[in-house]
């Protein structure tokens, strides 16, 4: 659940309810992009985590104490080589048709299988 940061506590929104902490959680826009073309896609936690390979949680405190540190994990993931699983779904929307693409899973290419 979305959650507000009030003080030293946290309120849910929808409910009211006050809490002492949160748990943060991914929801990872990237473009993604192959020798036919290139699309954009929504990773949310599990798998940005494994493409990202830490936590949510983690990275929010890495940049929090060493932001030159955060902004490495984050380049350094660019431009790599993986094995995305993608969903597409097409959704209407104001009468106009898109496809909305989310990842599933996320492995490194194990080049003897390929």
């Amino acid at each position: 659940r979305k959650v507000v940061q009030q003080g030293d506590s946290w309120v849910d929104e929808s409910t009211g309810k006050v809490l002492d902490a949160c748990q943060r959680r991914y929801i990872l826009g990237l473009q993604v992009a192959d020798a036919t073309g290139a699309t954009w896609v929504t990773g949310f936690d599990e798998v940005a985590a494994q493409l990202l390979k830490t936590s949510a949680d983690d990275l929010w405190a890495l940049s929090e104490s060493d932001p030159a540190q955060a902004a490495w994990v984050w380049k350094s993931n660019l431009f790599k080589t993986v094995v995305l699983k993608v969903r597409a779904k097409s959704e209407r929307y104001n009468d106009e048709e898109r496809v909305k693409c989310s990842l599933l899973s996320c492995e490194p290419v194990n080049y003897r299988n390929e």
